[in-house]
């Protein structure tokens, strides 16, 4: 049984630092929400300033004046605020295991003495599902939330209720950053290829697998009286140069237009919070895209749990802590060397 089976995972992701705490589900009891209320904001004040002055890592194994540690604390703290709310309700009963809080600044006000008062708020950034205990790949799923939230935190800068000078505003701003010369290169045709990509789409920010192909391939795939047909055999291959993952897709091999291609896992990246949404999907979906337009012209859906993402994940994470080498390039390069994906396919007897 996984650790996370019958466990849920707060992440609070703070203006300069964050936390993930994992509690059994049987913790939440359904208590009243606080929401709103002088404990409340106690709480929020609290939290929001352990993981907003670049200090938690620090601060996490000391004792507060009390005996417990400031990790201890924060625990105890953070279920008495999350427990009975709306998000933490709904992750328990559709067997989500990870709930995502924002506390960003708000506008700082002044005290009764004169000196400047940094102000909280508490904001939900979505449920999600995850097999990693990686406090960096919550803060990925976390930032995410921000990204797929980004229309409501603009306006919400824009009437002062967060700062212009936060994390929230930061996220936003690279969002928004004008595009360079650099940028502008990309309208070149994609390459033959096979990648993660992320979109937002009415579910959130979703992660997708995109296979761009020559035009003539997109063409004939554009027929829907044609079915689409995707295959996926994974591999771990050791090289000199440290191990890769080595994916290999068959696209449509049961029509004339069908084809293969590769695709490279660097294991030193997992976990990830994109790979993360993909084995939470369920379905995820393949789009095959016409690399000279960059337009979608079909897609399919995958079972998730069917390609074996899960078991890839702890395949490659093991191969990577077992090696000294990490070169993901010339591996590679190595591998494109030494295989040939239709005689890969031959020899697993796919």
């Amino acid at each position: 049984m996984s650790e996370l089976e019958n466990a849920l995972i707060v992440h609070v992701f703070g203006e300069t630092d964050f936390a993930s705490i994992t509690y059994p589900k049987s913790a939440f009891r359904g208590e009243s929400q606080i929401s709103g209320t002088p404990q409340a904001e106690i709480i929020t004040k609290t939290i929001g300033a352990l993981l907003g002055h670049d200090s938690w890592s620090s601060l996490r194994e000391k004792r507060s004046p009390a005996g417990a540690s400031y990790e201890e604390a924060l625990s105890e703290s953070l279920k008495v605020l999350v427990d009975g709310s709306d998000d933490v309700d709904f992750a328990l009963k559709n067997d989500y295991n990870i709930v995502m809080l924002g506390l960003f600044r708000g506008v700082d006000t002044e005290s009764e003495t004169g000196e400047e008062e940094k102000v909280f708020a508490l904001h939900g950034l979505g449920v999600s599902r995850t097999s990693s205990v990686d406090e960096e790949v919550h803060a990925g799923l976390a930032r995410d939330g921000v990204i797929a939230a980004a229309p409501l935190f603009r306006q919400h800068i824009a009437t002062g209720a967060l700062s212009r000078s936060g994390i929230v505003a930061e996220i936003l701003a690279d969002l928004d950053a004008p595009e360079t010369a650099e940028d502008s290169e990309g309208e070149e045709p994609l390459p033959n290829m096979v990648a993660f990509h992320d979109t937002v789409t009415e579910k959130g920010l979703e992660t997708v697998i995109l296979c761009a192909c020559d035009a003539d391939r997109a063409a004939a795939a554009s027929d829907p009286d044609l079915p689409l047909v995707v295959g996926l055999v994974t591999a771990i291959v050791p090289t000199p140069f440290g191990p890769v993952g080595y994916w290999v897709w068959q696209i449509a091999p049961d029509q004339p237009y069908g084809f293969v291609q590769e695709q490279f896992i660097d294991p030193t990246d997992l976990p990830d919070a994109g790979y993360d949404r993909l084995k939470a999907s369920g379905e995820l979906r393949f789009l095959l895209v016409d690399r000279t337009t960059r337009l979608s012209v079909r897609s399919a859906q995958l079972d998730a749990k069917a390609l074996g993402l899960e078991a890839f994940e702890t395949g490659a994470i093991a191969a990577a802590r077992l090696s000294d080498e990490d070169d993901f390039a010339e591996a590679c390069a190595w591998v494109m060397d030494n295989y040939d994906a239709v005689d890969f396919l031959d020899h697993t007897g796919r």
